[in-house]
Order: C-alpha cells, then structure tokens, then sequence
C-alpha cells in the first residue's frame, strides 16, 4: 500500500535519502555519461519506491527524497536500489554506486506534496557520510530493524553531521544471510498465537509475600502463600491472552507499554540511569488516567529481545509501546523516544532530547505530554502537578535515589540477595536525603526499604517504616509512593482498613499503580470482601499481564467464593502461559479435594509434583491429600521434611502433630499442639491484629488439644477480621474435632450467607 500524506500534513515518517555516490566528479569528467546514469537512477528508484509502497517526494538531480510509513519499507527500499542501480549501471557500461542514509522523524508535507522537518534534513545529512553502496541508519531507526531477523546491523561509532550539533551514532544495515530482496518481504513477522514465557523474571516482593497470606483459610493454603516469596524467586513471568485493538478506528484503544530504554551510555554501570528514566517515564504517563499502562515487571523482558512489536503487543495486550534510548555524557543527556502503534507497527511519535541533566524533569513531562496528545487524551494541569510530585531540585540526589530504588524494586539480576539489597537500598536513600532533606520521594523509598528491614529482620523497623512514609506524604501528599509505602506497612501490621485506605488513595494519583493495586487486592481479601477482592485482582492482571502469579491469586479468589468453574479456569490460564507451574496443577488437585474427587485430585497433584517436586505449595496439597485418605505413614516423611525447610514462624507443627497423633504417638503430638499455639499467639498478641494465617493456626492448634470452646471464640475473632473461607475448615481433617459443635456450625452458616451474597454479586454485575 503506498504512501498518502496529505497537504500541510505534519507527521511521523522514515525519510530515506539516496543519491549516486561521486556524481560531482563523474558530471566533471563525463557529462553525458552523468546524465545517463541520473535517467538510470531515477527510473530504478521509481521501480523500487512503487514495489516497496513509498512515495519519491523529489528528484534532485541524482538524489531522491522517499517517505514511508515503516522503517522496514524504508530499509529495503534503500538495499534494493544501492544493489539494482549497481548492477545496472554495470551492465550500461558505466559502472556506478549509490548510498543511502534513513531516519525516522517529523516531516511537513505542503500542499504540492513537498517534504520538509527535521526528519528530511537529518536523512540527508546521514547520507552525506555514507560511504559508496552503503546504508546508514540513526539510532531510531536501529531501534526498529535490530530485532528483524531480515536485517544484520553493525554499530559504525559516531559521526558528525553538518548542521547537528552532536556527533551522532551510525548503524551499517545489510541483509541478513539468506534474507532475499527480490520481492518485498512483510513488514513485520506473523505473532505467535500463543505467547512464549519470557525470560525476566517478575518482582517477587509483594505485599502479600513477606508477611502474611492471601488465601488463608487454613494452616494448609496460608502456608502456600505465606512462603510463596520462597518459590517466586524462581517463578518465571509469561506472556498474557492477546487484546490488541486496532487504534484510530472507531474508540481509540489507549493501553500503552514502555519498554525498557536501551542505556547507550559508554559506561555499562549507567543501566540503573537509564531504567530509572525508563520507570519514571512510565510513572509520569502512568498518572494520566484515561490511559492503561502496562507495569513495569511485564515489561522488563523485553530488554534486549528480539521480538517485533507486533509480537510484544499481543503478548502484552497493548495497543501502542514506547519505546527509546538513554545516552548520559558528563552534564548532558540524550533521551531518543518513539511511540509505535503495536498492530501495524507504523510510527506514531518520535522525538530526540538533547538536553542538559538539569533537564531531566522537564524531559519527562513532555513525553509524557506529547503522548497523550498522540493517543488523542487530555493532558491537564492536574497531570503535571501529579508527574512533578515529590521530585528533588538535586541531580546528585536524584541519581542516589535511582540506585535505591534500583536495589529495592529494580533489575532482576539484584534480586537474589534481597537482605543486602535492602540494606544497601536505605544506606542510598540516606545519602539523598541528607543532600535534601526535603525530598519526598526518597522518604517513599525509605519507607518502604524499613518495611522489608521489618519483615526479614526485627518488627521494631515498623516505627522507622511509618515515620519515613509519613514524612514522604507530609513533604508532598499528592505522591501515590508515599502513600503506597504507608500502607504496604499497614498490611504488613495487620492493619487492613488503614491498607486500603492508602492503596485507594495511592491507585486515586497513579491509576496505573500496579503494587498498589496488588496491595489493594490482598488488604480487601484479608477484611473478607472478597467481591472487591477480585475487581482488584483481576485489574492486577490487566496492568502485569505476564506475571502468572496474578491469575492465581484471581483463582484463589474464585475458590472462596465457590466457583469453582472459574477458578480452575484462570489456574489453567497461567498454566497456558506457563505450562511448567506445577503450583498451578496443585491448586486445580485443591478444587477437586474440595469437591470430594479424590481421583482426579490427586492426578493433578502429582502431576504438579513431577512439575515441581520442591514447590512448598505442591508439597503442602500433597500432604493434605494423604491425610485425607488416612495414608499417615506416607505423610509422615513429607511433613518432617516440610516443616524441616521453613522458617520457625511458619512451620505447619499442627499438621506433623496430627501425623504422630494418629499414629499413637499422643505426647509427641501434644507437645507439638501447644507449641503451634505458642507460636500463633505471639503472632496475634503484641498488636491484637494479625493476617488471617494466624488465627486459622490457632483455631487448629486448640481443636487439636481438645479445647473447642477457645478454638470456636479465636475462629469467630478471625470471622469478625473477615475470614471466609469456611469450605476449606469444612474439608480439612485437622478441624474436624469442631465438626458438630452447635457454634461452629452456627458460624460456618453465617460464612456460607457471606460467600453466596458475594458470588451473587460477582454474577449479577458482572465483575
């Protein structure tokens, strides 16, 4: 399809400009024979141009000035005319070479159909230094064609170009071995229908995964969630269930992924620059609230990937990316963005910044300005108030916030140390503050470093961790970060009202917040609301598409609530992006044990055990299986080793006391009972709030013991809390001492009510 640009049209284009090399000399010594070969040039470029779907804009003697809508295009086009006019010219008698420079930038079309803009004088410029039958490219455009399997590109170093007032880097473009150039090749290839895992990994540090559990209905699943942080630091991400629609037709679609920026600084140390630009670029359009962007840890893996855009998209279920470049050079800095609609791949808006570091901010605001107008979306005064919130006047500050930040929540390759990354986190957070005290946004990180210290170290950080998010929201109340550090502390202090507070208020700045709406998720289902639970659950998957554990959580949900048709559904949709879960397999064995298939039930757990033989929530389903079917001895090895891997606070002693207990070891399992109790107590006691876990361990605890008045009081406690999940007491061996007891029984109908007026409601709207 060609070209067609309209008169005074400004837009985004792959501008090529190509012309006979030595021309000047040849016309100097040969006139006619010049002339010919400029009658040659012209007639083999307008073959090229119409088989390509270009537009010449002119000829200039013999140069010719071609738009396109794709790089692609743009590329063979170049290729295809430096190798004909070659071979032509040969065989003329007058043998010949063209050259070729590409770039991808605004033009101006006028009303004779003329070309101008910075994209038209860059291209010829870039020609200029291309050496005979050779094809140059910029930057942007290696952005483009470096992941085409068609296309080798070679980094020539930077050139000067007249009229630019920096040197610029130059790419060489060929065709890849065994590519062809005698017919127009598809300008991107075909996307798998089913995406492929990727190869980041996803945060694994959520709010849910240090302290407490989601799906806490007994000792068994909160144990799955409680130590998931375990098993997810060696959970892949995967791709997600395509939703790309087609922008500009009808009701533009404005989801949006940023991809990370590329560090093309000359130190390989700059990368955590570069994806803190990348973060905070995507924070400050992430503020603009009719957009949907995708999270930061879906994107992550798409560092350095050879997949089109086109792919991604799908994977991703976007409508456009961003994508570009961060180049930092002593006090200059050089951010290269352009957004691509991801269903055609064609160019909607590039811009190159070459701008002093003091400009960093501003940069950042005009991306995120520039965006909005593209996807047709209002950018107010309000969104940049909220883009500029808790940012710092000192650059030495900010870059010591970026490496925090880095360490805390950043690249994958820091995750394995957590406790040191942390540490080192705060230490960075420090030393920005103490460049400026008033720097909210460093108070933000520090809050939530102080939460981690908490968790992994000593509870008494907790007063460090609501002092510094605090002071991040007295400094500037308008940041989502700081309000999201409050209330990440506030789940983690059992303070469930007071997290979703936060998360509310934190998700009300940055509708695209995706910890804060996973936060938001975890604190309603600990409050027992679980309807709510799962909007916002379900809305985490929408903004981290590719992280699977998201669809487990929304089938855990489904499973409180009953439905088990659904449940299984969204584990076997993890399951299509990640076919290696055995957790996944386990939890469909859960529904089965919860709905009497022992059969298949165990099918599907050992099937997750041949997946995962380690995974704690496999090992823990499997053992419940056995005690279900009285298969103590069998049992016994497992949940020894089991308890053996946990941390002390954790370890399920009321599941290896029930072993010994039906195996007639009575003091053995009476002494584990009331240590389980013990343990549950100094859990609850000090705050008189805790996660669901900690009760449900106690109620079983006391039952166990034969103390089923106390065990009934403690349940209907947890109740008050917002426990729900009274299908899985009702199925679980180890409570089945409080089966018929008048309370309990009374309690389990009021939970049934509960959970059917939510299904209901679930079903009603739609949710």
């Amino acid at each position: 399809m060609s070209v067609t640009v309209e008169s005074g049209d400004r837009r985004l284009a792959a501008v090529l400009f190509v012309d006979v090399a030595g021309y000047t000399r040849l016309a100097a010594a040969r006139e006619d024979q010049a002339l010919k070969l400029v009658d040659l040039f012209q007639s083999v470029t307008r073959d090229v141009v119409a088989r390509y779907g270009g537009r010449v804009v002119k000829f200039l003697g013999d140069g010719a000035l071609v738009v396109f809508n794709s790089t692609d295009s743009a590329a063979r086009t170049a290729l295809k005319i430096v190798s004909d006019f070659e071979e032509r010219s040969r065989r003329a008698g007058t043998s010949a070479r063209a050259h070729a420079g590409i770039h991808l930038g605004e033009i101006v079309t006028t009303a004779d159909g003329d070309a101008y803009g910075d994209g038209v004088n860059f291209a010829s410029r870039l020609q200029t230094v291309a050496e005979p039958g050779q094809v140059l490219v910029s930057d942007y455009v290696w952005r483009q064609l470096h992941r085409r399997d068609d296309f080798e590109l070679e980094a020539l170093g930077t050139r000067e170009l007249k009229g630019i007032a920096e040197q610029v880097i130059v790419y060489g473009v060929t065709m890849a071995a065994g590519a062809s150039l005698e017919e127009p090749q598809p300008t991107v290839q075909a996307a798998a229908t089913t995406p492929g895992a990727p190869t980041a990994e996803s945060n694994k540090r959520r709010w849910i995964a240090l302290g407490g559990a989601l799906l806490a209905a007994t000792i068994v699943l909160a144990l799955l969630l409680v130590t998931r942080v375990q098993d997810r630091e060696s959970e892949r991400s995967a791709a997600a269930e395509s939703r790309v629609a087609t922008a500009g037709v009808g009701q533009i679609d404005r989801s949006i992924a940023v991809l990370p920026f590329a560090n093309m600084s000359a130190d390989p140390e700059n990368q955590y620059f570069s994806d803190g630009i990348t973060d905070d670029i995507l924070t400050a359009i992430s503020k603009i609230d009719d957009l949907h962007v995708i999270s930061r840890t879906s994107t992550i893996q798409y560092r350095n990937t050879d997949k089109n855009m086109i792919q991604i998209g799908q994977e991703l279920g976007v409508a456009t990316i961003l994508e570009g470049s961060v180049r930092r050079q002593g006090e200059r800095v050089r951010i290269t963005a352009q957004l691509v609609n991801a269903q055609t791949d064609e160019h909607l808006w590039a811009e190159t910044y070459d701008r002093n570091l003091t400009d960093i901010f501003e940069i950042q605001s005009e991306i995120a300005e520039k965006i909005a107008a593209a996807l047709q979306t209002t950018f107010t005064r309000a969104h940049a108030e909220a883009i500029a919130a808790g940012r710092t006047g000192n650059l030495t500050a900010y870059d010591l916030y970026l490496k925090g930040r880095d360490y805390l929540w950043g690249s994958p390759e820091n995750m394995p140390e957590t406790k040191r990354n942390v540490d080192t986190a705060i230490d960075l957070f420090h030393q920005a503050l103490a460049i400026d005290p008033e720097y909210a946004g460093a108070y933000a990180g520090l809050g939530q470093a102080y939460v981690f210290r908490m968790v992994f170290t000593d509870a008494s950080w907790a007063d460090s961790a609501r002092v510094a998010s605090q002071k991040a929201i007295e400094l500037d109340p308008d940041l989502a970060d700081g309000h999201y550090a409050l209330g990440f502390l506030m789940f983690h202090v059992g303070d469930y009202e007071g997290a979703v507070e936060e998360a509310e208020r934190a998700i009300e700045l940055n509708p695209n917040y995706a910890r804060a709406t996973e936060g938001l998720a975890f604190s309603l289902y600990e409050l027992g609301r679980l309807d709510e639970a799962l909007v916002a659950a379900k809305r985490a998957v929408a903004l981290e598409p590719t992280d699977g554990h998201h669809y487990q959580v929304v089938g855990e949900i489904y499973t409180d609530l009953i439905d088990y048709v659904e449940a299984e559904r969204w584990y076997r949709r993890r399951l299509t992006i990640e076919p290696d879960n055995g957790s996944s397999h386990a939890f469909i064995g859960l529904l089965y044990l919860l709905q009497g298939d022992e059969a298949r039930a165990a099918e599907e757990i050992e099937l997750g055990r041949s997946l995962e033989p380690l995974s704690t929530e496999v090992m823990i389903l499997k053992i419940r299986l056995d005690l279900i079917r009285e298969n103590y001895e069998q049992a016994r090895p497992l949940v020894e080793a089991f308890v053996l891997g946990l941390a002390p606070e954790f370890q399920p002693l009321t599941y290896l006391g029930f072993v010994h207990l039906k195996l007639g070891n009575h003091d053995e399992a009476q002494e584990l009972f009331r240590e389980a109790e013990r343990r549950a107590r100094a859990q609850i006691e000090p705050a008189g709030q805790a996660h669901q876990v900690a009760y449900i361990y106690l109620v079983q605890a006391l039952a166990l013991q034969g103390r089923i008045d106390e065990a009934v009081d403690v349940l209907e406690d947890a109740y008050g809390k917002g426990f729900r999940a009274y299908k899985l007491i009702r199925t679980d061996p180890t409570f089945e001492d409080l089966y018929g007891d008048e309370r309990f029984e009374a309690l389990m109908t009021r939970m049934e009510g509960d959970v059917s007026r939510m299904r209901e409601r679930v079903e009603r709207e739609g949710l």
